[in-house]
């Protein structure tokens, strides 16, 4: 491929997998913002049916007997030895380093490219690299390192829109989908 093309399809690339980080955040928040508004609507038909009411009931006793097991990833070693990583970490720090420059903009960018270089997201430490012009020629397994969160960022997304929250903010019958929602989670455990 062309390197002129290369670089132009790594520009893509890298806004493609921006916006979608940007409206994967945006959803969440959606999502999130009207969450409470939902399943209180739910609880409100729920209250009105004693044959629902006790199935909840039941459910949230279930619920509250479950132990949770947090995920501890704080032994897990990154791998920061990548060299990759390393030759990029270095490159963003001498533009972005707090000691150097007094931008709080590239502080930030020193910040976040810290946390990925830590965390090992070499597709992240692409990303700073592209917004401060570091020239890097990726190859196509570094190519398809984006390509690949793209593709996990889209379903992510996917799954959000799948959600009952989701579907009952974006409908004009939002009792019909409360009922929707009542029947497939509750009605097939009378």
């Amino acid at each position: 491929m062309d390197m002129s093309l290369k670089k132009l399809e790594i520009e893509r690339l890298i806004k493609e997998l921006e916006f979608l980080e940007s409206d994967y955040i945006y959803q969440s928040n959606v999502i999130s913002t009207r969450e409470y508004e939902f399943m209180n609507s739910i609880q409100t038909v729920v209250q009105g049916h004693p044959d629902l009411k006790k199935i909840s009931d039941s459910r949230v006793d279930q619920l509250s007997n479950i132990v949770h097991i947090e995920d501890d990833n704080s032994n897990i070693e990154t791998e920061k030895s990548d060299p990759r990583s390393k030759k990029l970490y270095r490159e963003i720090v001498k533009l972005t380093h707090p000691d150097k420059i007094s931008s709080k903009k590239l502080n930030e960018l020193y910040l976040s490219a810290t946390n990925a270089y830590e965390e090992g997201d070499i597709v992240e430490l692409y990303k700073i690299s592209f917004n401060l012009g570091i020239d890097i020629d990726l190859g196509d397994t570094e190519i398809g390192e984006i390509i690949d969160r793209i593709k996990n960022i889209k379903v992510k997304i996917e799954s959000l829109k799948s959600s009952w929250t989701y579907k009952w903010i974006l409908s004009n019958d939002k009792n019909k989908v409360i009922v929707e929602y009542i029947k497939d989670n509750y009605l097939t455990l009378l």
